[in-house]
């Protein structure tokens, strides 16, 4: 199988493909490997535009390949429902619920994407049910409103890097941004308007979300702009959130993007200082969501605001619950 270039880096998905099927007397030999392999390249390159989707889905269907290779000593396009049924039981004792069901969407749709091709006459996937998942309260781990505030408090604004991290920090947390928004942020995103000023976010499934800057994050973001806007800095197409030059304390900004590790590595780092532990970019997403809805903010106002599709998805930062729970517990004994 050829390689996908993911991320700047070059992968290689070991296929392991069968002659022509009897039912395919017009496709045959090599011919019908090469336009399988050329298909499943189709799928990932032109099918799947957003680089994360398609890191999950090639994760997803390398899993399947693996597991009919080394388990069942079967090939992809050999494959049966029950083997693909086989894989997703297998798969639900080593993986989370979640990650299997992501994984067995991306199956299904390289399977379809075959048979819309005509290499194949039908889907073995098609029919296989997800693993059922219910959950009412999230997992991400959430701060409170005051340990919110200590850390964008705790962040020294003497450097440019630290200007910058408390700005990112306090994006993520009021905005709601996602880490793949946060990062793509660019100086043409800030529009000053009527007076008014508005962060402009492009979020996953090309969507966008024009975000009214409150008077905090202005407080927060104002300073780190006029310190990230001299030289190499002032073009509005660079984007808002940028390495460092080096690691040195007053090192200036370069022209690269925080990556999302980079993103992780700076909130785990400015929250490991204080006592904080296992805080990711979408616990500060989160923990803006869970505030909002804690002071009195309507639930369908918090899913506009975090762009979510279903309120369901916004019910799982409501923590209100939990906190009546405490209560109810520290009455036991």
């Amino acid at each position: 199988m050829d390689a996908v270039q993911q991320n700047g880096k070059t992968m290689t998905l070991k296929f392991e493909l069968v002659d022509a099927p009897k039912n395919l007397p017009a496709i045959s030999g090599e011919n019908f490997r090469h336009q399988i392999e050329e298909s499943i390249l189709e799928f990932f390159c032109a099918t799947i535009s957003n680089k994360n989707t398609r890191r999950t889905y090639m994760s997803g269907i390398k899993s399947l390949v693996d597991f009919g290779e080394t388990k069942m000593s079967i090939k992809l396009v050999d494959m049966r429902p029950m083997h693909i049924a086989a894989w997703v039981e297998d798969s639900t004792h080593i993986n989370a619920i979640t990650t299997v069901r992501a994984q067995l969407s991306a199956v299904k749709m390289l399977f379809s994407y075959l048979v819309v091709k005509g290499l194949i006459e039908s889907s073995p996937a098609h029919h296989i049910k997800s693993p059922r998942f219910s959950r009412e309260i999230g997992t991400t781990p959430i701060m409170s409103a005051e340990e919110a505030k200590r850390l964008l408090a705790s962040i020294e604004t003497t450097t440019i890097k630290g200007l910058r991290d408390r700005a990112l920090i306090a994006v993520s947390l009021l905005t709601f941004a996602r880490v793949n928004a946060l990062i793509g942020i660019k100086r043409k995103d800030i529009i000053h308007e009527s007076g008014r000023t508005f962060i402009l976010l492009f979020e996953k499934g090309s969507k966008s979300r024009r975000i009214p800057m409150s008077s905090l994050l202005h407080d927060f973001l104002e300073p780190y702009l006029a310190h990230a806007c001299n030289g190499i800095d002032a073009s509005v197409e660079d984007h808002l959130f940028r390495s460092m030059a080096s690691s040195g304390r007053n090192a200036p900004l370069t022209r690269k993007p925080l990556s999302q590790r980079d993103v992780w590595d700076i909130i785990q780092k400015r929250a490991n200082k204080i006592g904080l532990y296992g805080l990711s970019p979408h616990s500060m997403r989160g923990t803006g969501i869970t505030s909002f809805l804690n002071n009195g903010g309507q639930l369908e106002i918090a899913r506009q605001m975090a762009g979510h599709s279903d309120v369901k998805t916004t019910m799982l930062y409501d923590r209100r619950g939990s906190r009546d729970l405490q209560s109810a517990f520290e009455k036991v004994l």
